[in-house]
């Protein structure tokens, strides 16, 4: 993203020492092309849902992480295609995280994400944190990622 604006904090009362809710909006660009991409992110809806839309010209992807399910609107075409997981286990995303850390380690693997890629990574969550403190949009610096 070239700016973030985000707004929340901790809203609830949550014993926690962190933002409970925030709804952050990224200003993104591909080729000539800029376009928005919203977050919402909070610990305080019930049920509480965990998913990603992606929308797009040609239909949206409906991603519910709690259900492991992946629905495909297709524009022109009534029903959803509807894709399930049933069999996958959550946990083992973490298991292989840890697994493939210490093959790094060890010098028998590479890791998936570049050190360029964490610096990014932790430009934009300065940049969205400081537009929380500011309630402004906030460009994002990444002098530090080249």
């Amino acid at each position: 993203p070239q700016r973030v604006m985000a707004m929340g904090g901790h809203l609830s009362d949550l014993a926690i020492e962190v933002e409970d809710v925030a709804s952050v909006l990224l200003e993104c660009q591909a080729g000539e092309t800029h376009f928005p991409v919203h977050l919402h992110l909070d610990y305080i809806q019930r049920p509480p849902r965990r998913g990603c839309q992606i929308i797009g010209e040609a239909g949206r992807l409906e991603i519910d992480l709690a259900a492991t399910t992946l629905r495909a609107f297709w524009n022109g075409v009534g029903q959803p295609e509807l894709h399930e997981f049933p069999d996958f286990q959550r946990n083992q995303l973490f298991l292989d995280e840890v697994q493939h850390f210490l093959a790094c380690l060890r010098g028998e693997a590479e890791p998936v994400v570049s050190l360029r890629d964490g610096v990014v990574s932790l430009q934009v969550a300065l940049a969205i944190r400081q537009s929380l403190a500011q309630g402004q949009v906030v460009p994002v610096d990444y002098a530090h990622a080249r």
